[in-house]
């Protein structure tokens, strides 16, 4: 499978994070369905802010988020094609991606990816250790030294986040803000 898009390292963070509070990872494995909902939802602290309370184990509430939370045109359009390929509730055409910008079209094109099969997140591993060893994961600048900024509580080897100076302190806000704890340290 192709590499993972995601839209910054705390997207990766939140999405890991919400499939396994939810459950939704089996003999290491991602559910599809929620794996492709949950990537889209995540995709931004702000709009998974708004979502989460509409997210459970048991399902996903799309038609009262669409109806209760104030979306703009394109996220409108990517919750509701999260909601279609999560299980139907809701209706997305292929033109209403069209008004996307780049990077959440990007976002759209590696739900289909999610959806398709049941990704292993050892891929999601592997597609970090892959990376060159001096690329910002926030800005994908090569550099000669970048800081550690995985969240402690999923040091596990499930991913890592490595960032430049250029980006430390955003990123590390970023991270903090969505209140993860950093065990923060200098990395090659």
């Amino acid at each position: 499978m192709a590499d993972i898009f995601f839209t910054s390292p705390q997207h990766k963070v939140r999405f890991l994070t919400a499939m396994q509070q939810i459950g939704k990872i089996y003999a290491g494995k991602l559910d599809p369905e929620y794996g492709a909902a949950l990537y889209v939802l995540t995709s931004s602290g702000g709009t998974w802010q708004k979502a989460s309370d509409y997210v459970s184990r048991g399902g996903i509430k799309f038609e009262e988020l669409l109806a209760e939370v104030d979306w703009s045109g394109g996220y409108r359009a990517l919750i509701r094609l999260a909601g279609n390929l999560f299980n139907d509730q809701t209706t997305c055409s292929p033109v209403d991606l069209m008004g996307l910008d780049d990077r959440n079209f990007q976002v759209a094109m590696t739900t289909f990816q999610i959806r398709r099969v049941s990704l292993p997140l050892s891929e999601i591993a592997s597609q970090a250790e892959q990376k060159p060893a001096k690329r910002c994961d926030h800005c994908h600048k090569e550099t000669t030294t970048l800081y550690d900024l995985t969240p402690a509580e999923l040091s596990d080897g499930i991913m890592l986040i490595r960032v430049c100076d250029d980006c430390y302190k955003d990123a590390a806000r970023e991270l903090e803000a969505d209140g993860y704890n950093l065990d923060l340290g200098r990395s090659e």
